[in-house]
């Protein structure tokens, strides 16, 4: 038990008694060894501060008595008390599994490196899931895994509007226009949309992301076709143009701001708020949470995380899917098989939404799972990849 817990252990009984704070409902974990189980996450760069902020909701939240009685032995493996009390509550991280997140190295790096586990010869980092901010690829990603979303999130074109820039008067662009700019290479001077006669210079996201891949899907093409032989390369010393993904630093430093046009997760642009960068319209929409939400911004995409599932040679551990699993997950349940944190007087369920929220992104509603499941979850799950 942390001191946070300890803190509050002296008002749990009559807090229980007072508002029924516990629920009695539990859904039944699969991970039934009393102990706490690692369980890491690798892959994108996208969703790595919101599963970080997920991550310390669920590993502080209340389950089972880790410390001994007076005049009881304490355990030193970490595992429960027991038996447990009349006020535990189960319905959380009950034996205090630990949830943790590899730094990122991109969506697709990230589901290779999942499909990659068990093999002696590459020998990848262990990790338990993938965060990825891309849909399935059917045909290339390995058999076995399942596709969780629990998240909304959209990419918009970006660009500098502050001193010199060239565009501060381009606020809207059409799918037809964002086109022609990345992949026909008949928009290229920013006057051709409504600003300064000066030359658009494009920048793109590495195939390596999710953002990468998913914004080629959105304009029917690939984003590095205009960009010129040299500047995609792949040789960072004569000023890159295909870069990590949601991350305009580059473009600064290569002094291209005043003429440069990228494009970046809605989500991670809140939460690094470039200095005089702003979002473009699309066809007249705003990117807000609201238009992400109700899948009115034309570039709008799910956010996922993919495990493997028993078809797969290394399948998920119990621990990976009491966090994550697609209907009786933590990540996905209803607040109705949630409890209340006795320290926040909040439901679990709207401390996961205030998390995906503070992280740019928008929760998912309550729905039908999908994916061949039955019944209904905050989360929607894709079948199986062939």
């Amino acid at each position: 038990m942390t001191n946070r817990k300890m803190r509050w252990a002296g008002v749990l009984v009559a807090a229980s008694i007072a508002v029924g704070l516990f629920s009695s409902s539990a859904l039944a974990y699969l991970d039934t060894n009393n102990k706490p189980d690692r369980v890491v996450g690798g892959g994108s760069d996208t969703t790595y501060d919101m599963l970080a902020l997920l991550q310390n909701v669920y590993n502080l939240s209340f389950g089972c008595e880790t410390i001994a009685a007076a005049g009881h032995i304490q355990r030193l493996d970490g595992a429960c008390m027991e038996p447990d009390t009349a006020n535990t509550i189960t319905t959380e991280n009950y034996d205090h599994d630990v949830v943790s997140q590899m730094f990122p190295i991109g969506s697709s790096a990230g589901v290779n490196q999942l499909c990659a586990q068990g093999n002696k010869t590459n020998k990848p980092y262990r990790i338990n899931f993938a965060r990825s901010s891309r849909s399935p690829k059917v045909g290339s990603d390995c058999a076995g895994l399942r596709f969780v979303s629990y998240a909304r999130d959209a990419i918009p074109w970006t660009h500098y509007v502050g001193a010199g820039s060239a565009s501060p008067s381009v606020t809207n662009l059409t799918q037809q226009q964002i086109k022609d700019i990345f992949v026909n290479c008949t928009i290229t001077n920013w006057s051709q949309v409504g600003g300064a006669n000066v030359p658009i210079i494009v920048y793109a996201a590495t195939k390596q992301s999710g953002t990468g891949p998913t914004f080629d899907g959105f304009i029917a093409g690939n984003a590095f076709n205009c960009i010129p032989s040299a500047l995609k390369d792949g040789d960072l010393g004569n000023g890159e143009h295909v870069i990590r993904e949601n991350d305009v630093s580059p473009i600064i430093a290569n002094g291209d701001q005043n003429s440069a046009i990228f494009y970046s997760s809605y989500g991670r642009f809140q939460q690094n708020q470039p200095v005089d960068w702003e979002l473009g319209l699309i066809d007249g929409v705003t990117p807000s949470a609201a238009t992400i939400g109700d899948a009115s911004y034309p570039y709008g995409r799910f956010l996922y995380n993919v495990y493997r599932s028993t078809t797969a040679s290394v399948k998920a551990s119990n621990a990976t899917l009491d966090f994550l699993a697609e209907k009786d997950g933590w990540l996905c349940k209803a607040a109705a098989d949630h409890s209340v944190d006795p320290v926040s007087g909040k439901n679990y369920r709207q401390l996961i939404e205030e998390q995906i929220e503070a992280a740019g992104f928008v929760p998912l509603g309550v729905g039908a799972v999908g994916g061949g499941v039955a019944g209904t979850s905050h989360c929607r799950a894709l079948a199986l990849t062939a």
